[in-house]
């Protein structure tokens, strides 16, 4: 969840992401969402810009697309947690899809696409396939954010990616954050279990 706030935050500066943040009615796509985690990032960021500006009001739309429905009843109970603005309303959709295999799901225009450890999972003819259709579920003036390892191969293969979809600004942000466990001293120095998760974020704006 903090990897797709913190991406969020560190977009701020870049042309038009903050109008897009602030649109009244906004379409968010989590691509491969799982659990969820990339939704409530970016939940938590338009709750508290939408609590700032209580004279209007705005509607968000979540689409998650998944292949996997192992995950529904997670994110379900996830999304259920916490409170949001009275001025800001939410609606949630899942779709179990597989964007690389067919065209067969029909989707409204997005302005925010996420991506959370998804283009490190697929080969490199299935990343390029998807980027054609991601590009075509975009608003003229979009914002896609991508989160994953920071691997050579996965960096190229995301850095591909984006050359189909032809932002007009793209951005890489590193970051490391807790994975969230911890462990008895005795395992720690016997194990030496990862405690940090290095991230890489690709954040794009189209305009």
């Amino acid at each position: 969840m903090e990897e797709i706030a913190t991406a969020v935050d560190s977009s701020l500066h870049m042309n038009g992401v903050e109008d897009i943040l602030l649109t009244r009615d906004l379409s968010i796509l989590s691509l491969g969402g799982g659990p969820g985690s990339d939704i409530l990032g970016i939940r938590k960021r338009i709750r508290g810009y939408a609590s700032i500006d209580s004279k209007n009001t705005y509607k968000v739309s979540f689409t998650r697309i998944e292949v996997n429905p192992i995950w529904d009843n997670i994110f379900y109970r996830a999304v259920a947690l916490g409170t949001t603005t009275q001025n800001l309303s939410e609606e949630y959709k899942t779709i179990h899809h597989d964007l690389t295999l067919n065209e067969s799901v029909v989707l409204p225009k997005q302005d925010i696409i996420l991506m959370s450890y998804l283009m490190s999972e697929l080969s490199d003819a299935e990343a390029y396939m998807l980027a054609h259709r991601v590009k075509g579920l975009m608003k003229s003036n979009a914002l896609i954010i991508i989160n994953d390892r920071p691997e050579d191969a996965v960096k190229n293969r995301i850095k591909k990616f984006l050359d189909i979809i032809l932002p007009s600004e793209s951005k890489e942000h590193y970051f490391t954050y807790w994975g969230g466990f911890t462990y008895p001293e005795d395992i720690k120095n016997k194990m030496e279990p990862k405690l940090n998760m290095n991230v890489v974020s690709f954040i794009s704006v189209r305009r």
